[in-house]
């Protein structure tokens, strides 16, 4: 059981750290913020701000990222969730700066 569980967070991770290195084109204090979410122990809250912030600073999220990042955001996840409908949905409207 502890592996699945460490494949699980070593997945995630990746995941936030892809993001992180997507954000960092447009924003490096974003793409820091990301990975301190990270390093905090916190990869769900990283995750969030990460689609977040990619929503924000205008990236172009590869379609299989949004695939991934839709298996570990739910409903408790506020912001990134409509972020991340957003970008699912095609918008391209971003927060103001």
């Amino acid at each position: 059981m502890e592996s699945k569980h460490s494949d699980s967070a070593s997945s995630l991770a990746k995941l936030v750290k892809a993001y992180a290195r997507l954000i960092d084109q447009f924003n490096h204090e974003h793409a820091i913020d990301v990975l301190n979410d990270l390093d905090s122990g916190e990869p769900s809250l990283a995750l969030g701000t990460g689609v977040f912030y990619a929503w924000e600073d205008g990236a172009d999220v590869p379609s299989d990222m949004l695939a991934e990042t839709g298996k570990w955001l739910g409903p408790e996840d506020g912001y990134a969730l409509k972020a991340y409908q957003d970008f699912m949905s095609g918008k391209k409207v971003h927060a103001a700066a």
